[in-house]
């Protein structure tokens, strides 16, 4: 299969001050597809798919050029990893995923940290520093090392698959049987409000399902 990838100057669309949206044409098997970058560039600034010193940004948008073609060319080798086809559906859902990539939610959080370096306030960035060091001191108690859901979701498919549940199972599902077995134990409805980061108790008393031993109990007192 042929795949390659270059970023490009499209013409269809030009601001008032010139400049033209930068896009990464994907091309498979001579089919191809072009995905905008939100990168603004006037024409005669930008050369061989990158944007000459006479552009002031030009190393910002170099690094945003360089960020976007690397991610692409980690899609397109994640798929020859694992000898499954290149589809432009599927390099386009992985492409626009934000979070394509991300091990954990530690990872997510330390490297917008470092992205905003220098764009915030000394003492604002502290303050996500500091909110990052508090994250990481739970990390080694974590069921689960990756807190977003995808990685979460792919440990709990291998443990559902070992465990031979013929049951569709996710990271939310975790949420409700917290609630419910915290509720079992005598856990108050506001206490585990809190802790789900619920801004309505009704949301809560509908996470929290009662056990029939629980209903039980409660008809014999």
């Amino acid at each position: 299969m042929g795949v390659s990838l270059k970023i490009v100057l499209k013409s269809d669309y030009t601001r008032k001050d010139g400049a033209q949206n930068l896009r990464l044409r994907l091309t498979i098997n001579r089919k191809v597809k072009y995905y905008p970058l939100n990168i603004f560039v006037i024409s005669k600034n930008f050369r061989n798919g990158s944007i000459k010193v006479s552009d002031s940004m030009a190393k910002t948008k170099n690094l945003l050029i360089e960020k976007e073609l690397i991610k692409a060319k980690k899609i397109i080798f994640n798929y020859r990893l694992q000898d499954l086809p290149v589809t432009f559906d599927n390099f386009e859902r992985d492409f626009n995923n934000d979070s394509w990539g991300s091990t954990s939610f530690y990872d997510y959080v330390e490297r917008l940290i470092t992205e905003l370096n220098g764009k915030l306030a000394p003492g604002s960035l502290k303050g996500y520093k500091d909110q990052a060091g508090k994250l990481n001191s739970f990390n080694a108690q974590a069921v689960f090392k990756g807190l977003s859901d995808q990685p979460t979701n792919r440990y709990l498919k291998e443990i559902i698959k070992t465990a031979h549940i013929n049951k569709s199972i996710g990271f939310h599902c975790s949420r409700h049987t917290f609630a419910t077995v915290s509720k079992s134990l005598g856990m108050e409805y506001d206490v585990i409000s809190k802790i789900l980061g619920h801004t309505d108790i009704k949301i809560t008393k509908v996470y929290a399902k009662y056990e029939l031993s629980h209903l039980e109990d409660e008809m014999k007192k």
